[in-house]
């Protein structure tokens, strides 16, 4: 599983610890595997793609097959 990134840490009100608090206490992820970041200013970026990269396993199937796919949007 990818754990939680925390996101807007550029901002002045960011309060990183307690997120991380607050992820733990509701999710169980330790506050270290928490990934700090900021598309504003790039902060993190390349760590998230990082942890996708080796958390996230590879699909499985036969390409000969038709592609399957699950989208979800939180909005």
């Amino acid at each position: 599983m990818l754990n939680s990134p925390a996101p807007q840490m550029d901002l002045p009100t960011a309060e990183p610890e307690r997120i991380a608090g607050q992820i733990e206490s509701v999710f169980g992820i330790d506050p270290t595997e928490i990934i700090k970041i900021s598309a504003k200013t790039g902060l993190g970026v390349e760590a998230v793609l990082d942890a996708i990269i080796e958390r996230i396993p590879s699909p499985i199937g036969s390409v000969k097959e038709p592609l399957k796919a699950f989208m979800f949007d939180s909005l």
